[in-house]
C-alpha cells in the first residue's frame, strides 16, 4: 500500500510540474505577444494569434485579428506600455486560456 501512494503522490507530482512547465511556456508566449505589440513586430504578432483571434476595445467594438494587425500596421495604434496584472493561466490539454488586466497607454485614432 506504501508503495502505491508513493507512485501516485510521483504521478501527482510529475503532473504538477508538467502544469507549472506548461503555464511557464503559455507566460513566455503571453510577454513575447505584448513585446511583440509594442514594437509592431507583426511576423511574431501573425505567429503568436491563432486565426480567431479577437478582443473588444474599451468602445466595446470586437476587433478582429486581421484588423488588429492592419491597425498596427497602419499607425492607427501606438502603445506605450502594455502591463499585464493578475494573470491566471489555465492549461486544458493543448489549449491554454489566460486572463488578467491589461493597462494600456498609447494613441488610437
Amino acid at each position: 500500500m506504501v508503495d502505491g501512494m508513493r507512485r501516485f503522490q510521483a504521478g501527482i507530482w510529475t503532473e504538477m510540474n508538467n502544469m507549472q512547465s506548461d503555464q511557464q511556456s503559455v507566460w513566455q508566449t503571453e510577454q513575447n505577444r505584448l513585446r511583440a505589440t509594442l514594437q509592431v513586430d507583426i511576423p511574431v504578432l501573425e505567429q503568436v494569434l491563432a486565426d480567431d483571434y479577437f478582443f473588444s476595445n474599451s468602445r466595446g467594438e470586437m476587433i478582429t485579428k486581421n484588423e488588429f494587425l492592419t491597425m498596427l500596421r497602419a499607425g492607427m495604434v501606438k502603445y506605450e506600455s502594455l502591463d499585464l496584472d493578475e494573470a491566471l493561466i489555465r492549461v486544458y490539454g493543448n489549449a491554454a486560456i489566460v486572463t488578467g488586466r491589461l493597462r494600456e497607454t498609447g494613441t488610437f485614432q
